[in-house]
């Protein structure tokens, strides 16, 4: 599978290392010029448990952009992993989740793609993230996403044990899961099958 991951933080880049370490082909992409450049020299932006090794290992299958168009037009799978720092009021600011789906809606071709949420949102956000999504796509194209177009939009909640957020996505994405990370009843959900189970 080819999968982008949007953000590279704590969460996306350790998604992003596990996804690759798992088989598939993976893109992760940061607005962070600066962050992107580190990681394309192997340098990670924060300490994580064999993470440098495992970038080392996987190098063939993971690539580092700041431009969305080098992974959002081929992915089976985009993953919103991107900051979502605490308001006064301690809600999730939003902003990046924003600009985040407004990218996929742009970049989106007509290939199935399955857009799942990973950042920390409030109750009911996926559905603002379809819609960003499709009024993305529908300025972009100047026409209404077709039925058979429209993109599922699945939240990903982060199980994390303790500070080592990369065995807790091999626990959720790898072979010795005892739990999903998504539940998507779709044509093409034998696709997902290795990654959701």
């Amino acid at each position: 599978m080819h999968i982008a991951i949007l953000g590279t933080g704590y969460v996306g880049l350790t998604t992003g290392l596990v996804f690759a370490y798992l088989g598939h082909e993976v893109t992760c992409v940061d607005i962070d010029r600066q962050k992107i450049a580190s990681l394309r020299k192997g340098r990670l932006p924060f300490y994580e448990p064999h993470a440098e090794r495992l970038l080392a290992d996987v190098r063939a299958r993971i690539r580092f952009a700041t431009d969305y168009r080098e992974a959002v037009p081929h992915a089976d799978a985009v993953f919103i992993a991107v900051g979502t720092p605490a308001a006064p009021d301690a809600r999730p600011v939003l902003d990046a989740v924003e600009q985040a789906a407004c990218a996929i809606g742009e970049h989106l071709n007509s290939r199935f793609t399955v857009v799942v949420n990973k950042s920390t949102v409030l109750l009911g956000t996926g559905n603002w993230v379809r819609a960003l999504i499709r009024e993305a796509f529908e300025n972009r194209n100047g026409r209404a996403l077709a039925l058979r177009e429209r993109r599922p939009s699945v939240p990903a909640p982060e199980f994390a044990a303790g500070n080592s957020p990369g065995a807790s996505v091999i626990l959720t994405a790898g072979t010795r899961s005892d739990r999903s990370i998504a539940f998507w009843v779709n044509p093409n959900a034998e696709l997902f099958s290795e990654v959701w189970h």
